[in-house]
Order: structure tokens, then sequence, then C-alpha cells
């Protein structure tokens, strides 16, 4: 390897400290399973931190109100593989608030399998209840 390049092991670091540090939260989900965090996420949904979100069923932070059309989101994004920018969205806190975001949803494969990517970004005035 030339002494300028990267390791895929280096590589992987260095991405997951960039997408820790983003502004906008950032949920990664294979099907209906968190798979990664970041910060600003951990934020948006209150959780003591990014990996306190992973393993966590989509279905125990959606709102009810959103679970049919994510369901249908997400099976559009998987299998027609089209971005889906500027969703309102309500999710469940973990305090059990109820927030408000746009989100941008984008398939992307990992591992063979094409999992979705969610930046959410509030909406002004924060969270209800």
């Amino acid at each position: 390897m030339p002494a300028s390049a990267i390791s895929t092991d280096e590589l992987a670091g260095v991405c997951g400290a960039a997408l820790d540090v983003l502004s906008r939260a950032l949920i990664i989900c294979d099907h209906d399973t968190i798979l990664f965090a970041n910060t600003a996420a951990a934020l948006l949904l209150k959780a003591e931190s990014a990996n306190d979100l992973v393993g966590v069923a989509l279905s125990e932070i959606v709102h009810p109100d959103m679970r049919t059309p994510g369901g249908i989101r997400r099976q559009l994004l998987t299998e027609s593989r089209q971005h889906l920018l500027g969703l309102p969205t309500k999710v469940f806190a973990r305090d059990g608030s109820i927030v408000t975001a746009f989100t941008d949803a984008r398939p992307i494969e990992f591992q063979g399998k094409v999992v979705v990517a969610y930046m959410c970004a509030t909406l002004t005035g924060g969270s209800s209840s």
C-alpha cells in the first residue's frame, strides 16, 4: 500500500467520526432495526447516547400516525432505490415526547443489502408533547 493510501479500517474510522459530528441526525436502518445513529440523532431522540439507539426497532420510535406511510416509504426506498426528500415525520423521543422533523431518506448498500439512511432536522419550534 502506498504511504499516502488509507486502509479500509482507517477509512471506516474516519467516516464513522465524520458521520458522528454531523449537525443533522443520521439514523441507518435495516428494515425495522437501527444499525447506526450519530450524536445528533441521540440529541433529537433524547437518548443517553447514540449507542443506546442501536438495535432499537423503528416501530418503537415512529409515531403510530406514521407507521403505515413509513412502511410503504421503506419498501419504495429499498425496492426502487429512489430518494425521498423533506418528508415530515413524527417520532417518539426516548422520554416519550413527540418530535416532528423533516426527514430525507436514501437507500444505500451495506454489507450486500439495501439499508435506509435517514437524515433528520427538527422543525422550527422543536418538539411537542
